[in-house]
């Protein structure tokens, strides 16, 4: 299958899994998780951790509930 059509795939996938009452959060987590094993031969389970620490890993986010909290 073409770049396309695994595109469309996922396309349909999310609006799938949004239907049928899934979060929001956890909707784009196994849409990305299918999307790197169709795209990529890397594997899945360092890339998604190494996506996820660097969200995470910020100041900002950091920052923002010391801001609230004081």
């Amino acid at each position: 299958m073409e770049q396309a059509a695994y595109s469309t795939l996922l396309i349909i996938s999310l609006f799938l899994l949004l239907g049928s009452g899934l979060w929001v959060a956890m909707s784009l987590f196994v849409v990305g998780f299918i999307g790197i094993s169709l795209f990529s031969h890397a594997p899945v389970g360092p890339v998604m951790a190494t996506i996820v620490w660097g969200a995470e890993n910020s100041w900002a986010l950091a920052a923002l509930p010391m801001f609230i909290w004081m």
